[in-house]
């Protein structure tokens, strides 16, 4: 489950954005559709039905997603990227802070554990079955979902891949290599290094996967956090359960960031973009990954904090 995210490194470094101002944002053009009412029985999940009678007594978490969907069309007409960024996540907190407030209200009211999201215009609710039925009988609300677990990919090292530490250096002016890595030469990356100077230098990359173990060799230099001594990883590293630095407890995630910026400097440029620097956000466990924590990734994504 990957995210690969390109973006101008200065404008990225700074996307921590301000409060909506009139001027950006309007209440009376924050919707530009709604999606049709269901009858409230038809809003559940089966999926969610059964994890309540699995667990008679206890609480569930599940997502309730708002009806009510963001009109975001004019981020097509601005042409400064930072002003267009800033444009689409104030559109969408906004939005969800009004399609949401009704609901939010009813479960403060009642003690009802919430997690707001404003990526998607919806909400993680812990509760009992009688407070679900009730949430659906809302119609502001469009479904309510269970939490769902997608399997991470298997990684595989494939026929004719070879030693990633056998390849012989190239002079420093450039990241292609006299002999590239397979992976490379059969997309024709080392090309655009030579030909286009293409080779990340401008950019700041991203995966949503299993963590980055951010010490790695080949990955600890192009680590956003580790531009700045000490190591900071606030906008550049993001747990839901809080761990607060880069981690990865499966190997996924470090094997395809690998595959992304990978670089030891010298000869082990096993990367499509060995001079990007790079960001992450765990979405996954080596329990595979949750929709609960891959919505808070996404979030966190598109406005890193810290």
């Amino acid at each position: 489950m990957n995210l690969f995210a390109a973006v101008d490194r200065p404008t990225y470094a700074i996307s921590i954005l301000p409060p909506a101002t009139p001027a950006t944002v309007t209440r009376n053009a924050t919707f530009s559709a709604t999606r049709t009412p269901q009858d409230p029985q038809d809003k559940i999940d089966p999926a969610l039905r059964t994890a309540f009678q699995a667990r008679t007594l206890s609480p569930v978490t599940y997502l309730v997603y708002m009806t009510a969907q963001l009109d975001l069309s004019a981020a097509d007409t601005m042409p400064d990227w930072s002003r267009r960024g800033e444009y689409v996540v104030n559109t969408l907190k906004t939005g969800a802070d009004s399609a949401q407030r009704a609901l939010i209200a009813d479960l403060d009211a009642r003690s009802v554990p919430y997690r707001q999201f404003w990526i998607t215009n919806a909400l993680a609710v812990t509760s009992d079955e009688a407070q679900m039925l009730s949430i659906a009988q809302y119609p502001e609300v469009y479904r309510l979902d269970a939490i769902k677990m997608h399997q991470l990919g298997e990684t595989h090292t494939l026929p004719g891949a070879g030693n990633i530490a056998s390849a012989q250096p190239h002079p420093a002016s450039s990241p292609q290599r006299a002999t590239v890595e397979w992976n490379i030469a059969q997309i024709g990356a080392d090309d655009a290094w030579s030909t286009l100077d293409a080779d990340g230098s401008t950019i700041v990359v991203a995966n949503i996967d299993s963590g980055v173990r951010y010490t790695r060799e080949t990955l600890r230099d192009a680590y956003r956090g580790n531009q700045q001594t000490p190591t900071n990883h606030d906008y550049s590293w993001f747990d839901p359960d809080g761990l607060t630095s880069p981690v990865d407890d499966v190997g996924h995630g470090t094997h395809t960031m690998g595959t992304i910026v990978g670089s030891d400097g010298a000869t082990n440029q096993i990367g499509v973009a060995p001079r990007a620097q790079w960001i992450a956000a765990d979405g996954c466990d080596g329990s595979g990954c949750s929709s609960l924590d891959l919505i808070a990734a996404a979030q966190w994504m598109l406005a890193p904090t810290r």
